[in-house]
Formats: structure tokens, sequence, C-alpha cells
């Protein structure tokens, strides 16, 4: 292996997959060190195939990834009157995976009433350690203290199903557990939810 002659300070000769680079002060060329790739889990290959292994706490996805799904559901029937009551056997806690992320809660159900009213369905949303919004629709967005997120008039003895969905946005840390759970109000009608039939509830968090 023959190096150049009269070569310059820090001029660099490759050779093969090696390379060196030359000290005028020593008059010595330096084998440059090669890179530690034992750590590189990187593999070329199709994701799912042969590219395997966790994703570290580090990652951030890009908007609109979804990071989690939970949901919850129940066959249970619950008859109340008048004022914004919580529905018992329907809740998710989520914790979040990444800071300032929305969450999509959507709840589909069945819903009738006794007697010719009204009724109206928002979310409560309970921060571990934080504050607790009863029902953050109405509390964000809604000209009514009563109306909610979704909104609706009954016959007696009418029978619904409906598709309530909203976006809320905490904005909070990662780590932080937030409870969520359906609310409706009455307006003074009995009515039943999802007797006879399965109430779904999905919470999912949104990368921003």
């Amino acid at each position: 292996m023959a190096f150049p002659t009269s070569p310059t300070n820090n001029q660099v000769y490759k050779t093969g997959n090696r390379a060196f680079v030359y000290d005028s002060a020593t008059l010595v060329w330096d084998r440059v060190r090669e890179a530690d790739s034992s750590n590189n889990d990187i593999q070329v290959g199709t994701i799912g195939s042969a590219v395997t292994g966790t994703l570290g706490s580090a990652v951030t996805f890009p908007v609109g990834h979804v990071l989690q799904t939970v949901t919850d559901t129940s066959g249970d029937s619950h008859i109340h009157n008048g004022a914004w009551a919580d529905w018992v056997g329907l809740s998710i806690a989520v914790t979040t995976k990444q800071a300032n992320s929305k969450f999509l809660i959507h709840l589909v159900s069945g819903m009738g009433g006794y007697t010719t009213g009204t009724w109206s369905v928002d979310f409560k949303r309970a921060i571990t350690g934080g504050t607790t919004t009863v029902e953050i629709g109405t509390a964000a967005h809604s000209p009514s203290t009563n109306y909610g997120i979704s909104h609706n008039t009954w016959l007696q003895a009418d029978w619904h199903t409906f598709n309530v969905m909203y976006v809320d946005a905490p904005a909070q840390a990662v780590g932080t557990v937030i409870t969520y759970s359906p609310r409706s109000y009455s307006a003074a009608s009995t009515y039943f939810l999802h007797g006879g039939t399965i109430a779904s509830f999905v919470v999912q968090e949104i990368a921003v």
C-alpha cells in the first residue's frame, strides 16, 4: 500500500474500506476509526417483516397520527330524570403518549323516552391531579348549558340510535391520565339508555 508523496496536513487517503488522515506534526498517516454500528438496529426491509423492535419514548409522530385507541362497552339500562347525570358503566382512562395531543371521542348508543321531551349528550373530562370538566362540549362551545354536544327531541315511546363525536384538546403533558365518560340531560323527561342494546365508547389519542 503506497501512500501519496508530499502530503499536506489533514489530507485524507482511502484504500478499500479503510481511510487515513495525514498528521504533518508527527509525519504519520493515522487510520480513521470506523463508526461503531453494533447498536444500529435499522435494517433494510419491509416494516413489519424484516424490521423489528420497539420505538423509543423520544419518537415524535406526525400530525394526525393515531397514538392509541381505548374502548369500553356496556349493555346496562339506565333510567334517570331531569338534570345532567353520568352514564354508569362507561368510562375510559387514557395516559397521554405525546404532549398536547387531541382526543377523538365517539359514543354510539340507543336512547328512548317514556314521555315526550328532549335530550342532550356531552362528555366529562377528569384530569388526574388537575381539573374536572363535567360537560366539555357545553363549556367550550354551546350557547345553552343544556344543549351539550348533541341535542334532539323525541315523542313518547320513541327510540333512537345515535352517534356523538367530539374532538377534545386538553393540552396536557406526556404521562397525564385523563378519564372520559358520557353524560346526558333529559329536560325533566324520564328516559333509558342502551336498554337491550350495546353502547360503544371509543377514545383515540391524535398527535398534533
